[in-house]
């Protein structure tokens, strides 16, 4: 008797195991999948990065929506070559079979905010403030959110070039440069990917190298907010004490200075003791080659 109950017993126990595996096989593939993710950047980096990739701690946030479930700012982290993995908390799963979109943003904040304010009054820490913004879809079936960053941000570059009055070789670095009608403050939108000066400021910028810019010999680089300047924005070096003005950095065929999320405004500034003279400015993507640009500025 013993005997057979503890067949009995043996047989339910093997019955049960069988039944379970059945179960768990049956619904392996319809449990929740996390998503990869895989992040490159569309132009050219090297205002934020060294050698044009990410760098080691950088993190993006992501949010979106899987099915009924809502992922805000979820951290992941930089991990080499063109790969994320999630922070502690902040895996993203899919949970059925409809295709969702997700939207991330660098860099990461955990504030969560999804308007971020900034001061791009000191270049030093543009890291800080050159926002990329990629959108990404995935799937249970293709869990890999492969997002194509772009900034949102502009960039003005000014190549200050000897003139008349000037030897060849002047060195135009430890300089002072002033942007008449910009604005310091502005804000990006996590979510939107969209940054825009704040009006209601105070204008105008000044930065000087070794201390709120770093030059590149005669070159001096600024990633900005996107904004319209009515007229164009007054530009004026101060070189070993001495200011050089009166002109107007403009967009190509147009009176005022038109700025744009994603574009940079690189102009040769010609710097003459005497005489001015004021070439169409040019506007190119964030990786692009341009046409040389002469604006001549004089005492």
């Amino acid at each position: 008797m013993k005997n057979k109950i503890l067949l009995t017993v043996l047989s339910l126990m093997v019955l049960t195991a069988c039944n379970n595996q059945q179960e768990v096989g049956d619904t392996t593939g319809q449990m929740p999948v996390s998503a990869g993710v895989s992040g490159m950047i569309s132009q050219e980096a090297a205002s934020r990065m060294t050698n044009d990739t990410w760098e080691e701690e950088d993190a993006i946030g992501i949010s979106g929506t899987s099915g009924d479930v809502t992922y805000t700012n979820r951290r992941h982290n930089f991990t080499g070559g063109s790969s994320f993995t999630p922070a502690p908390g902040a895996v993203i799963y899919y949970i059925d079979e409809e295709e969702s979109e997700f939207s991330a943003y660098y860099p990461y904040t955990a504030s969560g905010h999804t308007l971020l304010e900034a001061n791009i009054s000191n270049q030093t820490g543009s890291k800080n403030f050159d926002y990329l913004y990629a959108t990404a879809k995935g799937s249970l079936s293709s869990p890999m959110l492969n997002f194509n960053f772009y900034h949102t941000m502009c960039k003005v570059v000014l190549n200050f070039i000897p003139g008349t009055g000037f030897a060849v070789d002047t060195d135009f670095s430890g300089c002072t440069v002033r942007l008449a009608s910009l604005h310091a403050s502005g804000s990006f939108d996590t979510l939107a990917g969209i940054a825009q000066a704040n009006t209601a400021t105070a204008k105008g910028l000044e930065f000087t190298d070794g201390s709120t810019v770093a030059a590149n010999a005669n070159t001096y680089s600024f990633i900005l907010f996107p904004e319209t300047v009515s007229g164009g924005a007054a530009l004026s070096l101060i070189h070993n004490g001495t200011a050089y003005e009166g002109v107007h950095l403009k967009s190509k065929d147009s009176s005022d200075l038109v700025l744009t999320g994603g574009k940079v405004y690189e102009y040769n500034v010609k710097v003459n003791r005497t005489g001015l003279a004021v070439s169409s400015s040019a506007i190119h993507g964030w990786n692009d080659e341009l046409p040389d640009k002469d604006i001549d500025i004089n005492l």
